[in-house]
C-alpha cells in the first residue's frame, strides 16, 4: 500500500458519500448510513496508517517488533484522523446551526462516540486483515 493509494481510497469514500447525499438524500432514507461511513473512513485511515508505517520503517523493524506495536501506530493514525474529522463536524455545525435545511452532523455526544468507535473498528479491521495477509 502506498500513501497515494491510501489517500485515493479515502477520497473515494468521501466522494461516494457526497454523491449519495446529494443524489439520494441518503441520510433521510437510511439514518444509520453515518455508521457505515465512519467505519469506511476508519478503514481508509487504517490504510493510510499502514502506508505511513511501511514508508517510515524498515522491513527488519517491522519483522522484529510485535504486531501489537505496529497496530498501535496504525490505530493512533486512525484515531488522530477520526478526532480531526469530529472537530470538522463540530465546526461545521457551529457555523451552520440555524441555517435552513442544515442537518446536524453531531446531534449528541453518543453520536460522536459511536463515530469514533466505528472509525476504530474500521481501522482495526483493516490492520487485522493486513497483518494476517502481509506476513
Amino acid at each position: 500500500m502506498t500513501i497515494a493509494r491510501a489517500l485515493a481510497v479515502m477520497a473515494a469514500i468521501y466522494v461516494a458519500q457526497i454523491v449519495l447525499v446529494e443524489s439520494l438524500d441518503i441520510y433521510s432514507r437510511w439514518p444509520d448510513f453515518d455508521v457505515l461511513m465512519h467505519f469506511l473512513g476508519g478503514a481508509g485511515a487504517g490504510l493510510l496508517g499502514i502506508a505511513l508505517h511501511e514508508r517510515w520503517t524498515t522491513r527488519k523493524h517491522r519483522e522484529e517488533l510485535p504486531r501489537a506495536y505496529h497496530g498501535l501506530f496504525v490505530i493512533g493514525v486512525v484515531m488522530g484522523i477520526a478526532l480531526a474529522w469530529e472537530f470538522h463536524e463540530f465546526i461545521l455545525d457551529a457555523l451552520n446551526a440555524g441555517s435552513e435545511g442544515w442537518r446536524l452532523m453531531q446531534p449528541s455526544i453518543a453520536d460522536t462516540m459511536l463515530d469514533l468507535l466505528m472509525g476504530l473498528v474500521g481501522g482495526g479491521a483493516v490492520f487485522a486483515w493486513y497483518s494476517k495477509n502481509k506476513r
